[in-house]
């Protein structure tokens, strides 16, 4: 299945939920409810981790930095700093992994770092962070996997969508890493990860700028009716949890410069899930950068145009 594939991913997912392992999923719904008096309000996660400790050298003089969570949780933080930091301070971008459905979360793997290190060689610092409720689409057969990828939703929901673990990032980069300039501290993605940036930005004012290459805006209106009634038979928050995930949902809140790009042949997300919903950012806020190119397609255009057109665009930010 191609990484970049929200549209298949979510069919995975009515197939998964709605017409394999039932009795799993009733099961796994009936554990749900024995843990928690609301099914509508999971409990949001504490997540914490170990401070720094010996770096891996990279090409270009890069340290790089693998922290994992003390607890059983398994999160990781990949820590990127420049080679020379001198004693100034230097700003620092916080990225999630691309290629999950939107509904659930994902782990970061080594092709992310195609996209971690041009940040680092222009003399950013970059915080990359694994989003919880990963589930594996690969691997995904649906016999015996429906109860997994329900944990996966609810797991990713009570993240708030990746929220969560972006915040939680940003705590550990300003308390263990005195090199990061903290008001200057940007958000990035691709893809569904593009939808984490955008959200994050939205939420957390300690972001003051957003880089988001191809996202979803709009989660709900991405997804067919068909689908989210299916859905909401097993999971009844179900279409409430896309809405509460969707950028377009609190576009009002998203005030700090917003860089946009978009690939005209991108075959993955459209130009109607991008374009209307610049056009209502600009309604609220006037530091919207919307660059587009036409061909590259989703995940090439990204790489090969988008990120240095977005590192030139942050350099000139206010410092």
């Amino acid at each position: 299945m191609n990484k970049y594939f929200p549209h298949i991913s979510c069919a995975i997912i009515l197939i998964g939920v709605v017409f394999l392992g039932a009795m799993a999923l009733v099961g796994f719904i009936s554990q749900q409810r024995a843990k928690r008096a609301d099914a509508r309000a999971p409990a949001i996660p504490v997540i914490t981790f170990p401070g720094l400790e010996h770096p891996t050298q990279l090409a270009g003089g890069i340290d790089f930095y693998a922290v994992t969570a003390a607890d059983s949780s398994g999160r990781r933080l990949w820590v990127y700093l420049p080679k020379k930091r001198g004693r100034a301070k230097v700003p620092c971008v916080f990225i999630a992994p691309a290629g999950s459905s939107c509904f659930t979360g994902m782990s970061l793997s080594q092709g992310d770092r195609a996209e971690h290190v041009p940040y680092v060689h222009a003399g950013y610092a970059v915080v990359a962070y694994d989003l919880d409720g990963p589930f594996d689409w690969e691997s995904f057969n649906g016999s015996g996997a429906s109860s997994t990828l329900m944990y996966a939703i609810y797991s990713f929901r009570a993240v708030e969508g990746g929220v969560v673990n972006g915040k939680a990032a940003i705590d550990f980069a300003l308390a263990n890493i005195p090199a990061i300039d903290g008001q200057r501290l940007y958000s990035a993605g691709h893809s569904s990860a593009g939808t984490v940036a955008l959200l994050l930005a939205e939420k957390d004012p300690r972001i003051k700028a957003c880089v988001a290459y191809a996202p979803l805006f709009n989660i709900t209106e991405h997804t067919p009716d068909s689908m989210l009634s299916a859905c909401e038979i097993q999971m009844p928050y179900f279409r409430q949890f896309t809405t509460d995930i969707s950028p377009s949902t609190y576009l009002a809140q998203l005030t700090c410069p917003v860089f946009l790009f978009h690939a005209d042949d991108d075959s993955i997300i459209g130009r109607d899930d991008v374009e209307p919903y610049v056009k209502k950012m600009r309604r609220y806020n006037p530091q919207v950068t919307y660059v587009t190119v036409p061909t590259g397609e989703h995940y090439d255009s990204m790489i090969d145009a988008g990120v240095p057109q977005a590192i030139t665009w942050l350099q000139q930010l206010p410092k």
